[in-house]
């Protein structure tokens, strides 16, 4: 038994009536391989000068606007928006662009999000709406543009996607690695074995994803996305997806009783990219779960250093992602509850 860390290779007999090109239909779309991708062509299309990030965010989306001028709001640690942080750096900067994130499932609230609406009427702003964590809850709730990571949702060698209500002129994009996207479906069917108990493969794999991983931090191409991911979304349905994790969200905060975990999301209702929690001494904790086959995700390490995200680095410190997606059932769940319960800091 494994839980968490990347996906291995599932395959899928014929299309799924409900999969994810219909599930966001109703929107203009371009896919690419990945999130940042996604990004960075939006980014060069609008060509903004100045952003407004929240301070717990990917270094990753910080590094897409590398050349433009940033300022950070603030995000609380219930992962909802400081308005009074926001408002001011908008009354204050007069940015071009707004980037709104939800977390781990959870919606920005509805009061929230009114207000935004309202300001950028007065100011001018585009929202840029990042679905990464929320598109199984809803696809889209205020942004001018949206845009999302597939392959942090589906075990899909890549993936991302740019999407909007409006029509957009999209820049042409390189073809895909196809190297890479090789070696990263040979690491997912490498796992595929493990899991089945065909093989030691477990040191090997990880060895190809790390390697995956380092190549796409350092390729700065705007790729479309490959054709295997192409195939295997269309048969993954967005309904079991989401009601698996429902569920799964749902059994996790029932059955793990833990004094020290404490759940960042009260929410039960919606769908979670992971279930996140806050716990004092949170690398003991991981190093823990790893001993017992549980590999859990940070999400984020604060390294760019801003000199004003004191909140988002106290976030960083303590919290951990814990996997709840489709891949696992109820004994899987069993497991990582009994596990957890039994974590001590003594």
């Amino acid at each position: 038994m494994e839980l968490g860390s990347e996906f291995n290779l599932r395959f899928y007999e014929q299309p799924a009536y409900d999969n994810f090109t219909e599930y966001i239909k109703e929107f203009n779309s371009l896919y690419t391989d990945g999130g940042r991708s996604a990004l960075r062509i939006l980014i060069y299309i609008y060509n903004f000068k100045s952003v407004l990030l929240p301070d717990f965010i990917c270094e990753s989306v910080i590094d897409c606007f590398a050349d433009k001028q940033k300022s950070f709001y603030k995000i609380n640690t219930d992962m909802s928006i400081d308005m009074d942080s926001l408002e001011e750096l908008i009354k204050e900067k007069h940015a071009d662009c707004l980037y709104l994130m939800h977390y781990f499932g959870k919606l920005q609230d509805k009061v929230s999000l009114e207000r935004i609406v309202e300001l950028k009427r007065k100011y001018g702003f585009t929202i840029i709406e990042d679905t990464t964590h929320s598109i199984l809850t809803k696809a889209y709730t205020i942004g001018d543009f949206c845009v999302c990571s597939l392959r942090k949702w589906f075990p899909i060698p890549d993936g991302g996607v740019l999407y909007s209500k409006q029509k957009f002129k999209a820049s042409r994009l390189s073809e895909s690695n196809t190297e890479r996207i090789a070696k990263r479906l040979y690491a997912m069917e490498l796992k595929t074995l493990y899991l089945r108990g065909f093989g030691d493969y477990n040191a090997e794999y990880r060895k190809l994803f790390s390697e995956c991983e380092g190549a796409l931090d350092e390729d700065f191409k705007n790729r479309e996305i490959s054709k295997a991911s192409e195939g295997i979304l269309t048969g993954l349905s967005i309904y079991e997806e989401q009601n698996k994790r429902l569920n799964n969200l749902k059994y996790i905060k029932k059955h793990v009783t833990n004094e020290l975990i404490e759940f960042v999301i009260k929410d039960d209702n919606i769908v979670p990219l992971a279930v996140p929690i806050y716990i004092r001494n949170r690398d003991k904790l991981r190093e823990y779960l790893i001993n017992h086959n549980i590999f859990c995700a940070v999400h984020w390490p604060i390294v760019f250093n801003s000199g004003n995200r004191k909140q988002a680095e106290k976030i960083s410190e303590m919290i951990l992602s814990l996997p709840v997606d489709s891949r696992y059932d109820m004994k899987d769940l069993c497991y990582m509850c009994e596990i957890l319960n039994a974590y001590r800091e003594e």
